[in-house]
């Protein structure tokens, strides 16, 4: 309901702003808000995106560096019994002493 106190009249005697073109430019800048949220939010979701992205490579790194590991170790694992095998079949009473060893210590150890 607009009536003549609506618009006022400035200095100049030129109409001011009515309270119509006011709740237009407050619908226009909700509007621009509204957008500006919605790009605000997929920004986020982009470096979340880009962020996850990055955090499933470098696990995937490490995971790598990981099997590696194992499999070195695994290596290891296997060149040790070839040699301990080598040196029993050399040497086996060398090898039965220091089992007999190991087994007394491992029972006085263990006695206590």
């Amino acid at each position: 309901m607009a009536t003549a106190s609506q618009a006022k009249k400035t200095t100049d005697g030129e109409s001011g702003p009515t309270v119509a073109d006011v709740e237009a430019q407050i619908r226009k800048v909700r509007a621009e808000i509204a957008t500006l949220a919605e790009t605000i939010s997929a920004v986020g979701s982009s470096k979340a995106g880009e962020l996850r992205g990055e955090a499933e490579r470098r696990a995937a790194q490490l995971a790598g560096k990981g099997e590696d590991m194992v499999a070195g170790l695994e290596q290891e694992l296997a060149d040790l019994e070839r040699s301990l095998k080598k040196t029993v079949r050399e040497k086996p009473f060398i090898s039965l002493g220091a089992a007999l060893l190991a087994g007394v210590m491992a029972g006085l150890l263990l006695r206590r």
